[in-house]
């Protein structure tokens, strides 16, 4: 139902294009507009270029909104504590908001996969989208994801509270 229908997009982890870009991994995302028989440049969608991001996922809704998630390690200068950040585009991929975080606290990767009987991260990542049209007169499209992140995260405390 958007002007983007049928637009198909990619997103990948590497260690820069070209071996000049070796900072550390990075999300990058290509699309096609004509049925994959042409591939846009890729471009990073992480901020952050120097610590690792890793594990991506994308999805687009019903009104073309574009959402990429990705495990990310900025706030870590010893490249271990991981969160889950995302960002959106409302023009095809063309733009994007800023990325955040969405994890209420930062996970330990150094815990998992060998230490863990060996089981990984990133196998079970996704991501799902949904066209919400209720916004409310004064909200963007980022003004409503925090909104109903907020509402959960409210809701879950308060689940929490009453099974005390």
């Amino acid at each position: 139902n958007s002007n983007f229908q049928g637009n198909i997009y990619l997103t990948f982890t590497a260690d820069g294009i070209s071996k000049n870009d070796k900072n550390g991994t990075n999300i990058y995302l290509t699309k096609s507009t004509d049925n994959g028989n042409n591939w846009s440049a890729p471009i990073v969608l992480n901020s952050e270029i120097k610590r690792h991001q890793f594990y991506s996922g994308t999805s687009v809704n019903n009104l073309g909104i574009l959402s990429n998630v990705w495990y990310d390690r900025r706030s870590d200068s010893l490249n271990k504590l991981t969160n889950y950040m995302i960002n959106f585009s409302k023009d095809g991929g063309n733009t994007f908001t800023e990325d955040f975080n969405i994890t209420q606290k930062s996970s330990d990767f150094s815990k998992i996969g060998k230490n863990n009987n060996g089981f990984g991260v990133g196998d079970y990542n996704g991501i799902v989208t949904v066209s919400y049209t209720h916004l409310r007169a004064h909200e963007t499209v980022l003004d409503l994801v925090c909104r109903l992140l907020l509402e959960k995260k409210k809701t879950n405390t308060t689940k929490k509270n009453k099974k005390l």
